[in-house]
């Protein structure tokens, strides 16, 4: 019943790294 909330805080984690690696520019090495 927590998988729900589990997955929520894997996504905020997620968008979390990419906005970094987005913000260092080290991004452009990893295609989407």
């Amino acid at each position: 019943m927590g998988l729900v909330e589990n997955l929520g805080r894997v996504a905020s984690s997620y968008m979390d790294e990419k906005e970094k690696l987005q913000t260092t520019g080290e991004s452009e090495n990893e295609p989407d």
